[in-house]
């Protein structure tokens, strides 16, 4: 999935992926300034779920 990378790719190799991803970019959840935020973080459609 855009923006996580895999947190073991050793165990998704053998099928065992509950190791799950990781933020390739922390969020920014900065309390002082909402507006970037706005702009910085987004939720991305994914047909199907």
């Amino acid at each position: 999935m855009r923006g996580f990378s895999v947190r073991s790719p050793e165990d998704w190799k053998q099928d065992d992926q509950t190791g799950g991803c990781t933020r390739n970019t922390p969020l920014d959840c900065s309390t002082t300034n909402h507006s970037r935020t706005a702009t910085t973080d987004k939720f991305y459609s994914l047909p199907g779920v």
